[in-house]
């Protein structure tokens, strides 16, 4: 193990609690607010148990929401020293179902009628069938609906209940008949075949069990009901232990399927060992005390880090007219913050849509502020995350080329048996394509063409069956690469692309979350636009829960803007319509308002 696992284990043993929790040696939930180091405790306690609880050949499942948070998972444990050994699982609930539960055992049991060799289907393959059943039975619903119902109808030992869209669920039944005839899986039928296999089959269960005698799951309440299903069999019916970190205040995709709830009840119902992290070394403690104003719950969370005595603020600030006026207030502030010493990067803009970031970006443009969009109109995915890999080896970044080349081998051996003799000649080809790209260097969209090209990237994602939408994820890269602010991108500017360089951040108020800003800008906060006016109590609840992560991201200000005039476009035209500043907006400025613009 290396320094940086010293150092922060020193740190986490001033945290009795997060002490306790690396300490644990049963199954546990760890309930981690905003900035309660739950990344910390998660990678120190993957390498305790590797190191102390673990023998080989027995390895660890670690499983993630997402690609991204995957990435830095994997990053982080690398720092601290992580052994290599075979049998670490590092990856999504997706890849996880994938690669241990679906490929090793789905021939076994022919009564799934699981689809076989995997075969993933497009976005647009989906939609073909979606729309075609849609309009055979006349219902009006959209994918997102359909969706979320499917990850929640699959049964098992949960005791939580949620109200079926019966239309919703009956389009899901539909449909999954429809692309399971045609040989196709997506992401979700993909976890449910794999929960049904883990619910049903002994031996499943057994080979996991001795494959990893622990998993350790991050986010759990972003992660649905499949999931939980699969964790509660795995519990119950073998000695597999786990470690659960999550915040139920922090859950807001109920859209995917996920619920808060499911988090809970692992902890109230099957946990040993329950532990709540107090401590928040993120923010000063009147930013703590606005995100539980704004969840309408106490949380009683305590600043204990640098910033626990700093005088922070929550403003609110009121605009005449329109989103623009609201940026002219913010391009005034950061103007402001930036002459004092703030950097870029640490301020945030939280929009509540795609039009609101393309007006905030096309304003900061105007204005000559660098920008950081926080979410592409690609997909940062694996094949796109290897392009960024080979740019930055091409300009002499620290990259590896054996590293490189593992994914192309990769890639290249689900098309074809590789010997050794191909491999080298793969090797070889790739590291002189590289070599020659050096030309491109200043030009990311003559360099992105050379290589798709001479690589044959486009045919060989054809022949694959794991990367169904990934030639049009490339596509969309392309395309992106004739606006702003891509088009002046070169080499070290894609392969800078996942980290902001002194750039103000642009966000969806969903894509905040995981991140954190000395100042964040919180736009768009008229009642009705947020929440919005015509949406369902399950939304509204969520609401208050993606306010609580909006406010939890800042360490030291948050400012709320709205405007009194927001014009809309209608069937008759623009309608100017006058606005009052949101519940969220009410319950600070109400509880603050004799300290209006001053610390709280």
């Amino acid at each position: 193990m290396r320094m940086e696992f010293y150092k922060k284990l020193d740190q986490i043993k001033q945290d009795s609690l997060q002490l306790e929790a690396y300490e644990a040696n049963d199954s546990t939930v760890v309930l981690a607010g905003p900035g309660s180091g739950k990344t910390t405790i998660l990678t120190l306690k993957v390498m305790k148990l590797l190191s102390e609880k673990i023998q080989e050949p027995r390895g660890i499942a670690c499983v993630t929401y997402s690609k991204e948070a995957a990435r830095e998972f994997k990053d982080r444990l690398t720092k601290l020293g992580i052994p290599s050994r075979k049998n670490i699982f590092l990856g999504t609930v997706h890849s996880f179902c994938l690669k241990e539960v679906i490929k090793p055992f789905a021939k076994l049991y022919p009564k799934y009628n699981i689809p076989y060799p995997v075969k993933l289907i497009s976005e647009s393959k989906k939609n073909i069938i979606f729309n075609k059943l849609r309009k055979a039975k006349e219902i009006d619903i959209d994918v997102l609906k359909m969706d979320r119902e499917r990850t929640r109808e699959i049964e098992g030992l949960s005791q939580i209940s949620t109200e079926p869209n019966e239309v919703a669920l009956e389009m899901a039944d539909e449909y999954e008949r429809e692309i399971e005839n045609e040989g196709f899986m997506d992401f979700i039928s993909i976890v449910k075949y794999a929960t049904k296999l883990i619910q049903n089959e002994s031996y499943v269960r057994a080979c996991l069990e001795a494959k990893f005698p622990w998993i350790i799951i991050d986010e759990y309440q972003d992660l649905g009901k499949p999931l939980h299903e699969m964790i509660l069999s795995l519990i119950t019916d073998t000695k597999m232990k786990y470690f659960a970190v999550g915040d139920p205040d922090q859950s807001i995709y109920d859209f995917q399927g996920a619920s808060p709830e499911y988090l809970v009840e692992l902890g109230n119902l099957f946990s040993k060992h329950t532990i709540k992290l107090i401590n928040n070394y993120r923010s000063a403690q009147p930013i703590i005390n606005a995100s539980e104003i704004v969840l309408g719950e106490t949380r009683n969370y305590i600043s204990n880090g640098p910033l626990k005595d700093f005088p922070s603020k929550i403003d609110f600030v009121t605009c005449e007219r329109e989103i623009f006026d609201q940026c002219e207030e913010i391009l005034k502030r950061i103007r402001e913050d930036y002459a004092k010493g703030m950097p870029y990067h640490e301020m945030a803009i939280l929009c509540g849509n795609k039009y609101q970031i393309s007006d905030v970006c096309d304003f900061l443009q105007e204005n000559k502020i660098d920008f950081y969009i926080s979410k592409h109109p690609f997909d940062i995915s694996d094949v796109i995350k290897w392009l960024q890999k080979c740019a930055g080896w091409v300009i002499g970044q620290n990259i590896s080329f054996d590293e490189i080349f593992i994914f192309w081998k990769e890639l290249n051996a689900n098309t074809e048996l590789l010997v050794d003799e191909k491999i080298i000649k793969l090797k070889r080809e790739l590291y002189l394509i590289l070599l020659e790209s050096k030309q491109f260097c200043e030009n990311l969209h003559k360099w992105l063409n050379y290589i798709v090209d001479k690589l044959s990237i486009n045919m060989l994602l054809d022949e694959l069956n794991t990367y169904p939408d990934e030639n049009q994820n490339i596509q969309k890269l392309k395309n992106s690469l004739n606006m702003s602010p891509y088009k002046e991108y070169n080499l070290l500017d894609f392969y800078n692309m996942s980290r902001p360089d002194n750039q103000v951040i642009v966000s969806t108020r969903h894509g905040s979350k995981g991140l954190e800003f000395d100042v964040t800008y919180m736009i768009g906060m008229e009642e009705g636009s947020f929440p919005y006016y015509n949406c369902n109590i399950i939304e509204e609840e969520e609401s208050y829960r993606i306010c609580f992560v909006c406010v939890s991201r800042a360490r030291k200000k948050c400012i709320l803007l709205y405007s009194k005039i927001i014009t809309l476009s209608t069937k008759n035209g623009p309608w100017e319509k006058p606005c009052t500043p949101n519940r969220f907006w009410r319950m600070l400025s109400e509880q603050y308002k004799e300290n209006k613009n001053e610390n709280i």
